[in-house]
């Protein structure tokens, strides 16, 4: 289960991606187990994954489910 951050959550580092709780992070790169990479309001960096829960299916879930419900 992951903990919501503080808010905000300030990069420590440039590298870090500086996000509130509730923001959407289009994560990109899960190569490492502690720090993600990804996306948010148009910037890309690091956040610890343990702050990243997942709101959403994948892409391939919602494709096989919308052509699961058209037959």
């Amino acid at each position: 289960m992951s903990k919501l951050p503080p808010k905000p959550v300030k990069p420590g580092t440039p590298d870090e991606l500086c996000f509130e709780a509730g923001d959407i992070i289009h994560i990109t790169d899960m190569n490492d187990v502690n720090w993600w990479k990804g996306t948010s309001k148009g910037r890309t960096g690091l956040t610890p994954s343990d702050y990243v829960a997942e709101q959403a299916e994948s892409i391939d879930n919602l494709c096989l489910k919308e052509q699961n419900e058209a037959t």
